[in-house]
């Protein structure tokens, strides 16, 4: 069942709200997919304290229930409210699910005291295995606030008289909650809290893209605030506290002309068809800055796990592609 209001009191402004009720069976690979073991992945085992690297079992749990979600939204958008084109949006979000589909990721102690049977250590207690396949959570709340911003710049012509324009996109969440249940009597886990693993209560994403003729130009950035994983109930020193995090990517492509239009000058346009003749070559760079993640205990100690070589190896990222239709 879905119930929606809009209301426009003026041309630039609009009202919206809405209320939604759905009943979703699992999917087909949720159920039946087949079982395997993963590569082994690291993880911060916040029972023992240690960086430890687990092999994740994955595939499908034939066992699920069909999910219940209720959702509430309510938003209020303007624009444009200026020759730029400017146009905002605030937005709220209330999510309640029953028998939601999740699956376990963090080793934290409320999650293992839920599901012992799903995480397996050896004989000295060090964790060895995690079972992520998919399981129902008996209930889940979350609640959101967000706002974006777009934008569009005219850009002064060139010497090929080609219109530019700089569109920048800015989209910000704020978690109000994030609250769930995974059976009768179970604990509840306050991720905003920390409690079943933490949750950055802040995120950010910014987009700016131009293009001009064959070329194109684009650069994204996004930011995570910190937040803290409990051990216990309440805040102790071993604690994991993640910083906040920010990172970049950057791209640009540009459209090679065929044979005959490069005769006609370096002004010449593509005409229908002739990208086919011509190609395209793009340069990204994916976190630009080679940030990486950092996380250090609840007492300031450096957390295992999360130096340089352990959360993300790889860090900054080329790629060249070259693209063409025949």
């Amino acid at each position: 069942m879905d119930l929606d209001l809009n209301w426009t009191p003026i041309e630039a402004l609009r009202l919206n709200a809405g209320y939604a009720t759905a009943n979703a069976a699992p999917t087909t690979d949720q159920l039946y997919a087949p079982l395997v073991y993963g590569d082994p992945v690291s993880v911060f085992d916040l029972v023992t304290g240690q960086a430890v690297q687990v092999t994740p079992l994955l595939g499908g749990n034939p066992d699920l229930r069909a999910q219940r979600s209720d959702r509430l939204s309510a938003s209020v958008s303007a624009g444009p409210l200026t020759k730029t084109g400017l146009f905002l949006n605030l937005s709220y979000g209330r999510n309640e699910t029953q028998d939601g589909v999740g699956q376990l990721s963090e080793p934290t102690p409320a999650l293992e005291a839920a599901f012992p049977e799903r995480f397996i250590r050896d004989a000295e207690g060090r964790l060895t295995f995690i079972d992520r396949r998919p399981l129902n959570l008996a209930s889940a709340t979350s609640e959101d606030l967000s706002t974006s911003v777009s934008l569009a710049l005219p850009l002064p012509r060139g010497e090929d008289e080609e219109p530019q324009s700089l569109q920048i996109n800015l989209n910000y969440a704020y978690r109000l909650t994030d609250r769930s249940r995974f059976g009768p009597g179970a604990p509840v886990l306050d991720r905003i809290a920390g409690v079943g693993g933490g949750l950055p209560r802040q995120t950010l994403f910014l987009n700016a893209e131009t293009r001009r003729g064959r070329w194109s130009l684009s650069t994204s950035a996004r930011w995570q605030a910190g937040y803290r994983s409990l051990r216990g109930d309440a805040t102790g020193p071993d604690d994991l506290v993640v910083d906040g995090f920010a990172d970049a990517d950057f791209r640009l492509g540009v459209i090679l002309l065929p044979s005959e239009l490069r005769a006609q000058g370096p002004t010449a346009a593509p005409r229908s068809g002739c990208l086919s003749g011509g190609g395209q070559i793009t340069v990204e760079v994916q976190n630009l800055f080679d940030a990486r993640p950092d996380a250090r205990l609840g007492d300031g100690r450096p957390a295992p796990g999360y130096g340089r070589d352990d959360h993300d190896p790889i860090g900054r990222q080329f790629r060249i592609q070259f693209a063409k239709r025949f």
